[in-house]
């Protein structure tokens, strides 16, 4: 009875030890398990993340490099502009120095037109006084 026992109870140590072995083989493969499936949405977020960071990089450089072009056409506007009223003004400073010397030269004539006729005019009186004078000593 006692071999028996000690039998039965080695077959039970034997199943129990299987059974703990298993048990602790399950928990471990559990574990990694728990682990895996961890590491799967992790891996999974971590490229979401990623794929969002991308997607801003990419709107962030469309919106900044449409902001860029549309500075530099400003600045290429303002700068043609700038180049035309400088033309205008160059044009109209020209225009002022061949008009002022036109009107310089025309108010040149009309001043010696003046002083010819005032000349005249003088002339005229004097011989007037003269002839007038000459009357007065010849009588």
């Amino acid at each position: 009875i006692v071999k028996d026992a000690n039998k039965k109870l080695g077959a039970a140590r034997q199943v129990m030890e299987k059974n703990g072995a298993d048990m602790l083989e399950r928990k471990v493969q559990v574990v990694r398990d728990a682990y895996a499936e961890t590491k799967a949405n992790n891996i999974f977020e971590v490229q979401k993340l990623k794929d969002e960071m991308q997607a801003n990089e990419r709107r962030q450089t469309e919106l900044w490099t449409g902001k860029v072009k549309a500075m530099a056409q400003e600045v290429q506007n303002m700068q043609s502009q700038m180049q035309q009223q400088a033309k205008t003004f160059q044009a109209t400073m020209e225009a002022a120095k061949s008009g002022s010397a036109s009107q310089v030269s025309e108010l040149m004539q009309r001043h010696q037109s003046e002083v010819r006729a005032l000349e005249e005019a003088h002339s005229r009186a004097l011989a007037a006084v003269r002839n007038e004078l000459g009357g007065d000593v010849a009588r």
